[in-house]
Formats: C-alpha cells, sequence, structure tokens
C-alpha cells in the first residue's frame, strides 16, 4: 500500500510523462499540417528521431544531474550513463520515495 506521498510522487510522475509525450506528439501534428503533402513523412521522422535523441540525452545526462549524489547542493554528478545493471540503475531513488 502507497502512502499518500508516495502516491501523489507517482501520480506527478505519471502526469508529467504523458503530457511530454501528448507535447510530442501535438508538435509532429502541427509541423507535418504546416508542410507540402510529399515532405509530410520526412517531417514526422524527423521530429520522431528528434524525440528519440531528447529521450537517450535525458537518460544519459538528465537523470544523473536531477537524482545523482548532490555536487555542492546544486545537481548530482555521479552515475552518468548506466550504473552497474541496466535494471539497477536509480533504484536507490526509487527506494527512496517508497515506490
Amino acid at each position: 500500500m502507497l502512502h499518500d506521498s508516495q502516491l501523489s510522487f507517482l501520480i506527478w510522475m505519471l502526469t508529467s510523462t504523458a503530457l511530454t509525450l501528448l507535447l510530442r506528439a501535438g508538435f509532429i501534428c502541427l509541423k507535418t499540417g504546416h508542410v507540402r503533402g510529399k515532405t509530410r513523412i520526412t517531417v514526422a521522422i524527423k521530429n520522431g528521431v528528434d524525440f528519440y535523441f531528447a529521450a537517450m540525452n535525458f537518460w544519459f545526462f538528465g537523470l544523473t544531474l536531477m537524482f545523482g549524489a548532490n555536487t555542492w547542493g546544486l545537481f548530482g554528478a555521479d552515475r552518468f550513463f548506466v550504473h552497474r545493471r541496466c535494471g539497477t540503475v536509480y533504484r536507490s531513488q526509487i527506494k527512496r520515495h517508497g515506490i
């Protein structure tokens, strides 16, 4: 059973993730609607590749800056890229929030 703070954290993370993914889908629809018919697929693929590289950069650097051990109290500076095993990358952060 999740406590109220754990449940609110989980709901916030899932809501933020859903909004971000919907935002990317909206940008793809917006940009493909503003180009000629023969280049719509190209624009959609470029936006999909852009999302892929943004997600990978967040995984490589962003999670470390957000959830890594503090350096001068400003940002995380350990565990860049993947920790020892892929499944245990940020298990300590998940345990800290009790999820």
